[in-house]
């Protein structure tokens, strides 16, 4: 990815080109759009393109980006769950056209490298403050948070390819139900839930 720029004439330039290339792909598959759709739809010149982008692979990585760093759960589903994702569930919910738009047009493996690596990192960190001292856990860290964030990918991509036929809570549900109980047994079953979600961190 070619280095940002972080000014704020940049970044709202850079924010013109996101949602320019976001909302062509809800109306055609990735592949078929090219830069100058993308620059058409922004109103900006080619030139002004290439200053802060490579191509616009490099686009739809830092769009990803944006999205995984605009989700900021402030609240806790409930206080049953070692994990709260519902949260996770709702926001994908809200804006589930974007979400199918990338996994139907063409984005899905960035998208998943994105949002699994942001998932991966963020559980990681949330599963490592349920230990303290000298106290470590069965399994390693990162494991555990890489196999919870790859089972929640393919709960949400399934939803999203069947039109979201359950509401946030049934599918936060489901994933408490099919995963959490292994991640239990492995964690084990006394342990509470912390008093922040995994998805309050920030990329």
């Amino acid at each position: 990815m070619k280095n940002k720029k972080t000014d704020r004439r940049s970044r709202r330039t850079q924010k013109l080109l996101i949602d320019a290339l976001l909302e062509l792909m809800q109306q055609k598959s990735y592949d078929e759009i090219t830069v100058q759709d993308i620059i058409d739809r922004a109103n900006t010149g080619r030139s002004t393109f290439y200053a802060h982008y490579l191509d616009k692979e490099d686009l739809l990585e830092d769009g990803l980006d944006e999205i995984a760093r605009s989700i900021d759960h402030s609240e806790l589903a409930d206080g049953r769950h070692l994990l709260p994702t519902r949260q996770l569930f709702r926001h994908i919910y809200e804006h589930q056209a974007l979400f199918r738009a990338l996994v139907w047009g063409g984005g899905i493996d960035l998208l998943y490298k994105t949002l699994n690596g942001f998932l991966s990192k963020n559980l990681e960190s949330h599963l490592s403050s349920m230990f303290s001292g000298d106290e470590k856990p069965p399994l390693q860290v990162s494991l555990l948070a890489t196999y919870i964030s790859g089972s929640l990918f393919t709960l949400i991509r399934w939803w999203l390819e069947n039109k979201t036929i359950f509401t946030p809570e049934q599918m936060d549900e489901t994933f408490q139900q099919l995963v959490m109980p292994g991640v239990l047994a492995v964690l084990g079953s006394d342990l509470k839930p912390p008093t922040t979600s995994p998805f309050e961190l920030h990329l």
